[in-house]
């Protein structure tokens, strides 16, 4: 019997890419489904793509397609908010002889998406040479950016790939400057990994508003959006990453050779080829070149069936995959128990995220008390409830063993 959930999720997933259903599919959805889809496509930042695609499609109640119309309208407000924000940062850089790169949205909403409307951008991401992330962040806290969460430890950049983030004084936007972007293994880390992999030397130019910009090569930029959805945000970011790979591909020619001889050197090629499968599923047109040896190793349709559950997981119940990944991803014995320690004790920068509030303020005792007190109350409950189901941990056991090559 297949859960209606998960029915909705396939639902919502169709409509997002543009399918066509097959018999009465849409006829059968209750309001209460139809509800459920609408909640999915608000946390997930679909409607604008399905306003795109299903516009027209009579079968889709009008009050639903209103919401995707009103969704569309704004973030094409959005979009030129966005730009005005890079604009900005673009000429007090310049100034300032700061080299940068805007990551992701900052460069597919204008130079691969047919609108920027139809790319929702949560903050601005942006690339900033080690040497160089220091001045750059106190340039723009000295022009009035000031930080999201003020008491945020400062040593949070020793092992996340950004600085605390800054909100924009004039759009209110976050801005947050990262100095790496590859995920870390025993070859390629923080301190290594930019010129192992050779990113600066790839480097392209386009205009914004007729102002140069430098961005990532296409390669670069095709392997950091997989990257970041499915080794640092475990496949929890939502499915707008199957578009941005579609149409990165169909507006750019790749250099497959190199794409693939990058994703080699950190050993990822199994999770380029995870989402590259998806990508085929939903969009057949799209021209994607993988070598007979790594071909061999695609995933089966049921972890890709999997992965199509993990892209619409809430995020109160993903959120918790920090203690998904290590409960769920431990071999046992010590490793299982390193892990609990970690989430029971966590970091200060973690604790900082939470309480932010208080981590200026109050003793560490008391934080912990609050953070615990949420953890047995509120978070762990959920938590079970939503990610520790026997065939959901299994299932995330087999996409990460795939990824993993174990």
């Amino acid at each position: 019997m297949v859960d209606q959930d998960d029915m909705n999720r396939r639902v919502l997933l169709s409509l997002f890419c543009g399918m066509k259903f097959e018999g009465d599919v849409l006829a059968q959805l209750t309001e209460e489904d139809w509800a459920s889809i609408k909640k999915m496509a608000v946390t997930h930042r679909l409607f604008p793509m399905v306003y795109w695609n299903q516009k027209d499609n009579p079968d889709i109640p009008k009050e639903f397609i209103e919401l995707a119309c009103s969704s569309y309208k704004k973030n094409a407000m959005r979009s030129l908010t966005l730009q005005r924000e890079l604009l900005f940062i673009n000429d007090l850089f310049n100034k300032a002889g700061i080299k940068f790169i805007p990551l992701k949205g900052g460069y597919l909403a204008w130079f691969a998406y047919p609108q920027p409307a139809l790319r929702v951008n949560r903050d601005i991401d942006i690339l900033v040479p080690k040497e160089s992330i220091e001045a750059a962040y106190n340039l723009l806290t000295e022009n009035g950016f000031v930080k999201y969460m003020p008491n945020l430890v400062e040593d949070m950049a020793q092992d996340e790939m950004h600085l605390p983030p800054l909100v924009s004084p004039l759009t209110k936007i976050l801005i947050e400057l990262h100095y790496y972007i590859f995920p870390q293994n025993d070859d390629i880390n923080y301190e290594n990994g930019m010129e192992v992999m050779g990113s600066y030397e790839r480097v392209i130019e386009k205009e914004i508003n007729n102002k140069k910009f430098s961005f990532l090569s296409p390669e670069d930029n095709l392997l950091h959006v997989i990257l970041h959805t499915v080794y640092q945000h475990h496949l929890n970011n939502g499915p707008i990453i199957l578009y941005d790979v579609a149409f990165l591909i169909k507006t750019h020619s790749i250099n497959w050779q190199l794409f693939w001889n990058l994703a080699q050197k950190g050993k990822w090629e199994l999770g380029c080829l995870l989402i590259l499968s998806m990508v085929s599923n939903y969009f057949p047109d799209i021209e994607i070149e993988i070598s007979e040896e790594i071909s061999s190793r695609r995933a089966s349709q049921e972890v890709l069936g999997e992965v199509e559950m993990l892209f619409l997981t809430p995020p109160n119940g993903i959120e918790y995959t920090r203690f998904y990944k290590q409960l769920v991803t431990s071999q046992g014995g010590f490793e299982l128990f390193k892990n609990i320690v970690g989430i029971i004790f966590p970091k200060r920068k973690y604790l900082a995220k939470w309480f932010n509030d208080d981590i200026a303020s109050s003793p560490l005792v008391w934080i912990l008390l609050k953070y615990w007190y949420n953890l047995l109350v509120n978070k762990f409950p959920q938590y079970l409830l939503v990610n520790f189901g026997k065939e959901k941990r299994k299932d995330y056991a087999r996409i990460k063993c795939f990824v993993d090559n174990k």
